[in-house]
């Protein structure tokens, strides 16, 4: 799925190709994922809230872009790859 949402935009509303790096590609693809999944009703719930997914980080790794994730399904992810 995520690879699916992570392709290069052919071009952008104004005819410009896709300036994004395959990183910043597959950012917005896992977040464009989690959107679709808080969205969908059939989703469980807690106490009649939908989940919620809360990302801590410091703000040194933030600036750096340095880090590393696990993501299930996907393996370990980068800021650069």
């Amino acid at each position: 799925m995520l690879d699916a949402y992570a392709k290069p935009r052919p071009v952008d509303e104004f005819g410009q190709a896709d300036p994004r790096s395959r990183a910043e590609r597959q950012g917005d693809a896992f977040a464009e994922v989690l959107d679709l999944a808080i969205a969908c009703p059939d989703q469980p719930g807690t106490f009649g809230y939908r989940t919620l997914v809360h990302v801590t980080i410091g703000l040194e790794e933030l600036k750096s872009g340095i880090g590393t994730a696990c993501l299930d399904f996907v393996g370990a992810m980068t800021a650069v790859s």
